[in-house]
């Protein structure tokens, strides 16, 4: 059976569907093989020669929670079937999920650095600290350190579309450096400095820790992100769930799932071998334009130049790394 005629730019997931009926000879009973079959042709636009296209990148920020440093309260830590339950002198700020650092707790099994499990009061929270039974009249008292943000609990729902983040900046203003999280954690074994953060590692459960610690409860944290592509379904997927540009979504939502069910493959990489598919992620390579990173502050260029960047002038980046138009660097 023919395809059908060029559809106008900007489908609907309806419109695709029945595009794919009709080129594939296939009915409403097949309409679960054709939604896994966009889903696949999404998956491999997305992954397309290993790039983040300029389509799918996305940024949210959020602000940092309040910089805690706490104090643990008289006879205010004690343990009981490896849970230990924290007291904290004040009001502690903290959130489940959060990361703390307790340290100088008279008896030294409490020191450590754990995720919170709960916050039953706005004066106590728990943490999983295995180790004998200790009544909390024994354990002294010690110190409670922010050690980090974790996207979870900051935003989670503006964060469910997250694939890979690809940068993390600081008050709009310059990027963090990306540490592996073995380093993350060893730094917070010794450390409880507090300053403006200049590394970051992100965990694989969205967890994202800063050091050093923040220096004010201020902070605008901005993730930079690929987009995570949805999974097509008929029964309840959104439009916006076709997140390939409007002009360029038949020759990736159609053509490449129709090739998808004729070839009869589940592997999105195969599309490398269909010539309508190859074509439109070609256009849409071509469509790129040159990505400025106006996210950076100038003056960290002016300090790096020794006052010679200009400031008027947009930085743009490339495989070589950062540029400031109209000058040799």
């Amino acid at each position: 059976m023919a395809k059908v005629a060029y559809a106008a730019a900007g489908l609907t997931i309806a419109e695709v569907e029945a595009a794919i009926e009709s080129g594939t000879g296939f009915g409403s009973s097949e309409l679960t093989r054709i939604d896994q079959a966009i889903t696949l042709a999404g998956q491999a636009a997305a992954a397309w020669q290993g790039r983040g296209w300029w389509w799918s990148r996305k940024k949210r920020a959020f602000v940092t929670s309040k910089l805690t440093v706490a104090t643990v309260a008289n006879s205010g830590a004690a343990r009981s079937s490896n849970v230990t339950t924290i007291t904290t002198t004040a009001a502690h700020g903290l959130a489940v999920e959060q990361d703390v650092c307790i340290s100088e707790v008279s008896d030294s099994t409490f020191d450590g650095v754990y995720r919170i499990l709960t916050v039953p009061t706005t004066t106590t929270f728990t943490i999983l600290n295995p180790g004998s039974d200790v009544e909390a009249a024994t354990a002294g008292t010690g110190s409670v350190y922010v050690i980090s943000y974790p996207l979870r609990s900051v935003q989670s729902n503006a964060l469910q579309d997250l694939y890979a983040p690809y940068k993390v900046s600081v008050d709009a203003d310059y990027d963090l450096e990306q540490i592996p999280v073995e380093q993350y954690d060893r730094y917070l074994i010794t450390n409880t400095s507090v300053s403006e953060p200049q590394q970051y590692a992100l965990y694989g459960d969205l967890h994202l820790g800063l050091l050093p610690y923040p220096d004010t409860a201020s902070r605008l944290i901005t993730v930079h992100y690929i987009v995570r592509h949805s999974e097509i379904t008929n029964a309840g997927s959104d439009d916006a769930a076709l997140i390939v540009p409007a002009e360029y979504q038949w020759g990736v939502y159609v053509s490449g799932a129709e090739w998808i069910i004729k070839h009869e493959t589940a592997d999105p990489a195969a599309l490398e071998n269909c010539p309508d598919f190859v074509a439109t992620m070609q256009r849409m390579a071509a469509a790129e334009a040159t990505h400025f990173d106006n996210d950076r502050s100038a003056n960290l260029f002016r300090d790096a130049r020794d006052g010679n960047w200009p400031n008027d002038r947009p930085i743009w980046r490339d495989g070589l790394g950062y540029h400031v138009s109209g000058w040799e660097t």
